[in-house]
C-alpha cells in the first residue's frame, strides 16, 4: 500500500516544481526486481532502512549539511505519525 502524504512546491517564484511525497512499508520479502524507479520519467526511488533512534538523530544532527529539506520533512512526518511506541 502506497500512501500519499503531501504535495508541495519546491523552490520559489516561477521556477518551483511540484514534488509528491509517498509512504510505504516494505521488507525484503517483497522484492521483485532491483527497482529504483523509472529514471526516464524522473523517478529515483531509494530504500532506506533506519531504526527510529537513527532517524531522529539524523534529522536533528546540525553537522549533516547534505540532507535535502524534503528528506527532513519526511523524517519529521514519520517520527510524528508512524514511529512505533517505545
Amino acid at each position: 500500500l502506497i500512501q500519499p502524504i503531501k504535495r508541495y512546491v519546491t523552490g520559489v517564484s516561477t521556477s518551483g516544481s511540484t514534488q509528491h511525497l509517498f509512504y510505504a512499508e516494505i521488507n525484503e520479502s517483497m522484492r521483485v526486481s532491483d527497482g529504483g524507479g523509472n529514471p526516464s520519467e524522473g523517478e529515483f526511488i531509494k530504500k532506506v532502512f533506519m531504526k527510529p533512534e537513527e532517524a531522529a538523530k539524523f534529522r536533528s544532527d546540525i553537522n549533516i549539511a547534505i540532507a535535502p529539506p524534503s528528506l527532513l520533512f519526511a523524517l519529521t512526518w514519520w517520527l510524528n505519525e508512524r514511529r512505533p511506541a517505545s
